[in-house]
């Protein structure tokens, strides 16, 4: 007989100044010390990540500027998945409606140090030749 386990909490303003009402998409998973990691586009098409740093402390990271995007790189889809081991694996695309998009993919990410957050990279980006992507997909092996 199979176990089934559920695991939720309900975040509606993780932090004071920046709310997730503004956001066009999130994904919720969790750091090294399971705590809430939220990744989200805003509504200007940036890429944002919600995390505990060190202290405890919830920051906003845009890692659409750590990736130094052209600003008229917005994020119009994303994909997170965790595995039961803690890596997050993340993809996006970027465009612009009927414009081929660009595919972003990253290796695994380790949340399991501090600010795991702070040097986002090593990925591989492709310009799709003929493809406006709106919506990605992502199976782990906990789904």
């Amino acid at each position: 007989m199979a176990t089934v386990t559920v695991d939720y909490e309900l975040l509606r303003q993780p932090l004071q100044e920046k709310t997730l009402t503004g956001a066009l998409a999130f994904r919720v998973v969790y750091d090294g010390s399971h705590r809430p990691v939220i990744f989200s586009i805003d509504k200007d098409g940036q890429l944002l990540l919600v995390a505990a740093g060190d202290t405890g402390e919830y920051t906003v990271v845009n890692i659409s500027t750590q990736l130094k995007f052209l600003p008229s790189e917005k994020v119009t889809a994303m994909a997170v998945s965790q595995e039961k081991n803690l890596d997050i694996y993340i993809a996006f695309a970027t465009g612009e409606e009927k414009i081929p998009s660009r595919l972003w993919v990253f290796p695994p990410l380790s949340p399991k140090s501090g600010n795991w957050y702070a040097n986002i990279s090593g990925y591989t980006s492709v310009e799709t030749p003929n493809w406006v992507i709106s919506k990605l997909l992502l199976v782990s092996s906990l789904t």
